[in-house]
């Protein structure tokens, strides 16, 4: 296996905990791409969640990714 090249886009929400869920791949240049764009948001850090009058709330983002 050659070194890892392609594009992916992926679309994931980020829960009332911080956490990505719900990832899905939208676009993608070939399947490594792909794989590892879901792998790279599955494993992030968690994020700070968004907030809608002081509480949190699940929000929506579509990330594209270059390898």
């Amino acid at each position: 296996e050659g070194p890892l090249n392609g594009r992916a886009k992926v679309e994931f929400t980020i829960n009332e905990e911080g956490k990505p869920v719900n990832v899905e791949i939208k676009e993608q240049s070939n399947e490594a791409a792909g794989q590892a764009a879901l792998t790279t948001i599955r494993e992030m850090k968690p994020w700070k969640p968004g907030t809608q009058r002081g509480k949190p709330v699940p929000v929506t983002y579509q990330m594209e990714l270059d390898f």
